[in-house]
């Protein structure tokens, strides 16, 4: 068998979804091994039928693997971040989370030249939103201040799933004012995820944004996927995953989607990973392309 089986298209022309690997981790703080999961997920896509939870098939997409980006360092990501040159629908494996750093920035910078107003949907554990952490401006923990710092407005950043603060990420988003879409894990898990969703609706189709995904595998509840860098208790099921991911593939204005931070080595029988790629499949199952 074949990586993503039916769905993959040896042809660039012909798919209307680009997948880029990044097999990188050495901004992360504390886990190491995501740079492991590209080649994992493309592994476990061997074995997963192209159809939905649902049974609804995936007949829509065609997929071209670029295959991973050659990285002995962050510089060759930044290099290699400018995948936002046509409209097919970009997907990243990573990685870290840092990896998104140079992508969001390339994203935010196409935005500008497309006359569109960038929102950037963070579903994590953690915010983020450090400056720096351990000495670095490009930790894994410094994805959205760098976003932030590259044009993303805080009224237009959802973050999704947080349940963990750094006194950094604590006093942006909490003592000072500001507009940031901020769903904590605990209202999450009490009331569901139909109020991100519900605030998610007004820049849903609405043409005058375009909207990038970042999916840290740590924004589910640390028993569902053990095997991540910085796992959290108290955190998200899969059901909410499944329900938000269907919702942001189904908006007509969705450029991209990373998923960051699955580590093989640290996981059980890949029960992480098959986590990853099941979403991941459930997300393109109502993607517009």
């Amino acid at each position: 068998m074949k990586e993503f089986r039916d769905l993959l298209s040896k042809s660039y022309d012909e798919a209307n979804v680009v997948l880029y690997g990044v097999p990188f981790d050495c901004n992360c703080s504390i886990g190491v091994g995501a740079s492991k999961a590209p080649n994992k997920l493309r592994e476990l896509s061997w074995w997963l039928p192209p159809y939905s939870m649902n049974g609804e098939p995936l007949k829509h997409i065609r997929i071209f693997d670029c295959g991973d980006i050659d990285v002995h360092s962050f510089d060759d990501i930044c290099k290699n971040s400018r995948i936002f040159n046509d409209n097919k629908f970009k997907v990243v494996f990573g990685g870290d989370h840092s990896i998104s750093i140079p992508f969001q920035k390339e994203f935010i910078n196409r935005c500008s030249e497309l006359g569109k107003t960038p929102v950037l949907v963070h579903i994590d554990a953690h915010c983020d939103i450090c400056d720096t952490y351990f000495g670095s401006k490009f930790s894994h923990a410094c994805t959205v201040r760098r976003a932030i710092d590259n044009g993303i407005q805080d009224q237009n950043l959802y973050l999704i799933g947080i349940r963990e603060f750094e006194k950094d990420g604590f006093d942006y988003l909490i003592n000072r004012k500001n507009s940031v879409n901020l769903f904590l894990a605990t209202d999450i898990l009490e009331n569901g995820i139909d109020s991100a969703i519900k605030a998610l609706s007004k820049v849903v189709d609405n043409d005058e944004y375009k909207i990038y995904v970042s999916f840290d595998i740590d924004s589910l509840d640390a028993s569902f996927v053990p095997g991540t860098g910085t796992p959290e208790t108290c955190g998200l099921y899969p059901v909410h995953l499944r329900k938000l991911l269907r919702f942001l593939g189904s908006a007509n204005n969705v450029s991209c989607l990373d998923i960051v931070e699955v580590s093989p080595p640290l996981d059980s029988d890949d029960i992480t990973s098959w986590c990853a790629i099941k979403l991941f499949y459930e997300f393109l199952s109502t993607l517009k392309v």
